[in-house]
């Protein structure tokens, strides 16, 4: 085993990725981001392959009675799908890497769609129970 082989077995690897989620009782910046920190190690003689998927998704907020029509946003989270742990050939002139990381991009995504309602459309949905509550207080006073 060369000096190579002996440091290539105790790599270490800190990937900070900056990833995202939707807060749904959020109504002034509902997407918040933060840092996520992946540790990745090298395996004496091998050579180990990350892979890692970016999924974005999408949010619809139907806000349209509070604050307007309705918008879309967007929002990016990663995740190592899998790694994979190959052993490096002997010899010299090997060309693999010790750690290696793929990042792709993920063919699901989630839908999140967030509706919000007043109390007078809550009622006005219920087959105008609004101005059955009306007329009965009518009638008492």
């Amino acid at each position: 085993m060369n000096e190579s082989d002996r440091v290539g077995g105790n790599l270490k690897l800190q990937l900070v990725i900056m990833n995202s989620y939707f807060k749904d009782d959020d109504f002034k910046d509902p997407i918040k981001k933060y840092l996520r920190n992946y540790y990745l190690s090298s395996v004496e003689l091998s050579s180990v392959y990350y892979y890692m998927l970016l999924s974005q998704n999408d949010v619809i907020m139907n806000d349209a009675a509070l604050y307007g029509s309705p918008t879309k946003s967007k929002y990016i989270e990663t995740r190592v799908e899998y790694s994979q742990i190959m052993e490096l050939p002997d010899g010299e002139g090997t060309t693999n890497a010790y750690i290696s990381t793929y990042i792709m991009m993920d063919e699901s995504h989630k839908s999140t769609i967030r509706n919000v309602s007043t109390f007078a459309m809550v009622f006005s949905d219920t087959g105008g129970f609004m101005t059955i509550t009306f007329l009965v207080t009518v009638i008492i006073v």
